[in-house]
């Protein structure tokens, strides 16, 4: 029996069946690539043109809007390419055009009583709110899933777990030096590092890594474009700020000065020469063959933790 995670013919994991909302659910299976759904740093020009065209001609039908000229259109054209390629190469095409849909439906807006305009600029907005108020938190809530996961039917020999752990530490490094983003919600690549000795770090650039997060996490709230939203993130972060002064360093903040640790530790990584890139990766490899030798036997796992 594949001791990984159950896969559903969806492409949803199991742990998430039926904890997701329809709505949420949507949104989850938008964001999973694949060659009907495309990652927008994978397309080719002909790809991109035609959602373009789609996007054009959404906007048309939907706000009613007139035909205008071809020069004109033709200059919105390359600033939503250029906004697609530049933005947001690691959304895929389904993600872009629930992006799109929710943002003429009026999601996004300020306020309700604001007229739906579609620019290039707005566009932009509708997809950052897209990842911000709606991709986002199913994310998260799927990492919470994941991690509270407890079927025993499941559990991963130790050994194998690390070996899975390291091959998602490499997807990363991979995606990190061809200049593309990547999600980590769960903390995977620092618990990977950590482990296997590789995440030292000082008591004083972690005391930073900490306080940086909570000025990041308090900028994210209050560059959120919904007021009500916005209004309520700033409360929650600054209730865990405060908290976090009174000696309470709740985890969503230290979540994300790992991440941002684990951020350094990539740029530095791409700031190395190559063969200096390679002997690192290996001497990852062979630290996680040694410690594989060691945890071939769950028996022998348990039995020490």
């Amino acid at each position: 029996m594949n001791n990984l995670t159950v896969i559903k013919n969806d492409g949803m994991p199991a742990y998430a069946s039926g904890k997701l909302t329809r709505s949420e659910c949507g949104t989850a299976m938008s964001s999973f690539a694949s060659i009907e759904n495309p990652r927008i740093s994978s397309m080719g020009g002909p790809q991109i043109a035609k959602i373009i065209s789609a996007i054009g001609l959404k906007v048309a039908v939907r706000l009613g809007r007139k035909p205008i000229e071809e020069e004109e259109q033709d200059l919105i054209d390359m600033e939503i390419n250029r906004d697609l390629i530049k933005k947001f190469p690691t959304l895929t095409e389904r993600e872009v055009m629930e992006a799109l849909e929710n943002g003429l439906d009026g999601e996004y807006q300020r306020r309700p009583e604001d007229p739906i305009i579609f620019t290039p600029s707005n566009f932009v907005q509708w997809i950052k709110a897209y990842i911000a108020q709606t991709k986002t938190p199913v994310q998260k809530k799927l990492a919470r899933l994941a991690q509270d996961q407890k079927d025993d039917e499941w559990i991963i020999p130790e050994s194998e777990r690390l070996k899975v752990s390291h091959e998602f530490f490499l997807s990363v490094v991979k995606r990190v030096l061809a200049g593309e983003d990547y999600e980590d919600w769960g903390n995977s690549v620092y618990t990977f590092l950590d482990n296997i000795g590789f995440m030292v770090v000082q008591k004083e650039d972690k005391w930073k890594a900490f306080e940086f997060a909570k000025r990041q996490m308090m900028k994210d709230a209050l560059e959120s474009p919904d007021v009500a939203v916005r209004k309520s993130e700033v409360r929650r972060v600054s209730q865990l700020v405060s908290q976090s002064d009174l000696g309470y360093q709740g985890n969503e903040i230290i979540d994300r000065a790992r991440r941002l640790l684990v951020t350094q530790r990539l740029a530095d990584l791409i700031e190395m020469y190559e063969e200096d890139q390679t002997a690192y990766l290996e001497l990852v490899a062979e630290r996680v063959e040694y410690l594989c030798i060691d945890l071939k036997s769950p028996e022998q796992y348990n039995q020490q933790s």
